[in-house]
């Protein structure tokens, strides 16, 4: 068994419970036979997508090779860590026990029926939620449904349609067709099918019991939460480098030739790989948002868990990039993307940082187990906020300066850049002291005591 099928075990095995409510279920909708078992059909997806992305082991080849394309070990983590997240924010089993028990409660006897009716009385009630909300529920009726069915009924998804979601995440064709390959449809997409499948089949089977006659608006309404998926697929295939994303689409193409799929694809503009904040906003809000003074990890967060609660999962901190996230017990956090993806970058204390995840993160001690190795701790004297120089590539928190831009690096300059909204610069006004405010390192976490404190 390889590394790729080594790492499905797990996840595959965590779906018995999940298989032993389906069955029930399954044993009535057996009859159509348009039924696929979605956690079998899921779990075969996943296999198959695993050895459509899986490379060669890289020991034994040379320098050259090696910069063409991620670790094996450094995919499985990013894998494992992705599909962890996808499958505590989709819950098969708790969702389908939840529909089957309004199923139960309903009256109705056919399956299919009754989801209709829920769709329809969802639908009737939509202005009593946010679109937030709306959202939601329309996602977690995709998920119950699923894919196989409604394609039962509809076509898909239009080209227009596609071609919207491609130009509202800025994605070129190669990469939307390889994040496809990883992630089978992004939540928009699966939206999407939920609205087609009500425009084209509910309304007119069900026309008396629809209050709005108006056609379904997209009003999709979790941006975040594909930027997220988006920015992981980007990350555990191609690690935003150029030429990791080469050696992708190559691989995929001789993959897909196998199963008989060519792509003649006239050439496009290249993805851009600088370290662009997905909207504005959310630099905007990076920029405002003052975090506490108090003591921080400072690293890469894949090398941290949080603080275990009563058997509850534990957070993946370093899947949020470019922004500011609220951690576990609730203090904000902020994650920024390196100029380079990967590799050691020098602070202006002296320190290097290594960096797994392409990215370098700001969490308070308090929301964290220390990791055995990698990352330092700072004391922060006064409140203070974090930002990117993209033309520098330096991270800023506070005053502590991190340059990961390895071309940028002369020896000579000092690692800096000044920021007029840091409270940390002696002319801010928020800094009384009217000098500038320096960060105090502690030790790095090898050593780090935090009883000592």
């Amino acid at each position: 068994m390889n590394n790729n099928d080594d790492l499905l075990k797990n996840y595959i095995e965590s779906q018995k419970r999940q298989r032993e409510i389906l069955e029930e279920t399954k044993k009535r909708r057996l009859k159509n036979e348009n039924f696929v078992d979605p956690i079998e059909d899921n779990s075969k997806n996943l296999i198959e997508s695993n050895k459509e992305i899986s490379i060669p082991d890289h020991e034994n080849q040379n320098h050259a090779d090696k910069s063409t394309s991620l670790s094996q070990e450094i995919k499985n983590k990013r894998y494992h860590a992705f599909w962890e997240e996808e499958r505590k924010r989709n819950n098969y089993a708790k969702s389908l026990e939840r529909f089957e028990t309004l199923h139960s409660q309903s009256g109705l006897n056919d399956w299919e029926e009754f989801l209709d009716h829920y769709l329809i009385d969802l639908y009737n009630k939509r202005a009593n939620l946010t679109n937030k909300e709306f959202t939601d529920k329309v996602l977690e009726f995709y998920l119950v449904f699923g894919c196989e069915e409604i394609e039962s009924f509809i076509d898909g998804i239009s080209h227009d349609q596609i071609h919207k979601y491609r130009e509202r995440y800025n994605l070129s064709t190669k990469e939307s067709l390889l994040i496809d390959d990883f992630v089978e449809k992004l939540p928009c997409e699966r939206y999407t099918y939920v609205l087609n499948y009500f425009n084209e089949v509910v309304k007119d089977k069900y026309s008396d019991l629809i209050i709005n006659k108006n056609n379904w608006s997209d009003d999709y309404d979790l941006d975040e939460y594909d930027l997220r998926i988006i920015s992981e697929a980007k990350l555990a295939l191609w690690d935003n480098n150029p030429r990791f994303f080469s050696y992708e689409w190559d691989e995929f193409c001789e993959y897909k030739k196998e199963e008989g799929i060519f792509f003649d694809l006239e050439e496009e503009e290249s993805p851009k790989f600088e370290n662009e904040f997905d909207h504005e906003k959310y630099h905007q809000e990076m920029l405002a948002t003052y975090l506490p003074s108090g003591k921080y990890y400072i690293g890469d967060l894949v090398n941290i868990n949080d603080i275990e609660g009563d058997g509850e999962e534990k957070y993946w901190y370093f899947q949020n990039k470019n922004g500011v996230f609220k951690a576990k017990l609730g203090t904000s956090y902020v994650n920024i993307n390196t100029a380079q993806g990967d590799g050691f970058f020098k602070d202006n204390h002296g320190n290097t940082h290594w960096v797994d995840s392409g990215s370098i993160g700001c969490i308070s001690i308090k929301e964290i187990e220390l990791p055995e190795k990698g990352g330092f701790i700072f004391d922060f004297p006064e409140p203070f906020n974090c930002n990117y120089d993209p033309t520098k590539g330096i991270i800023r928190f506070g005053s502590l300066y991190i340059l990961t831009d390895e071309l940028m690096d002369n020896g000579r300059d000092p690692i800096y850049f000044y920021d007029e909204n840091n409270p940390y610069e002696s002319n801010h006004p928020r800094n009384k002291t009217c000098s500038f405010i320096h960060v105090n390192p502690i030790i790095d976490s090898n050593n780090f005591n935090l009883n000592s404190i």
